[in-house]
């Protein structure tokens, strides 16, 4: 991701839902010093993991929801945090960031 030696709070994040809005579930959140907020989406599958149009929706939901209440302060970044990658596809632009199972286990 490239925050090496960037200071930032992590959490796990949870809202439930209403009548009037549906409930939401962030993996974790990084709310870096450097002005920016990562929302990280954990996903364990056997293949590289692929984005349709309805989750695209969900994830979008999701970082709206966010950059409207920490404000123009901030930039909210979807990062995917992933086995084995992302499919590229008309979808997968939602995420500005991944990391893989190899980038969190390297020895270099």
């Amino acid at each position: 991701m490239g925050i090496e030696g960037v200071a930032c709070d992590a959490s796990a994040w949870t809202m439930r839902g209403t009548e009037d809005e549906s409930g939401m579930q962030i993996d974790l959140i990084l709310d870096r010093n450097d002005r920016v907020v990562n929302l990280c989406e954990m996903k364990f599958v056997n293949t590289s993991f692929s984005v349709d149009a309805k989750y695209e929706q969900v994830l979008r939901h999701r970082l709206n929801w966010m950059s409207t209440h920490v404000g123009k302060r901030k930039n909210v970044q979807m990062t995917l945090v992933t086995t084995y990658g992302l499919t590229y596809g008309m979808h997968s632009g939602v995420f500005q960031s991944t990391v893989t199972m190899d980038d969190l286990f390297s020895t270099t």
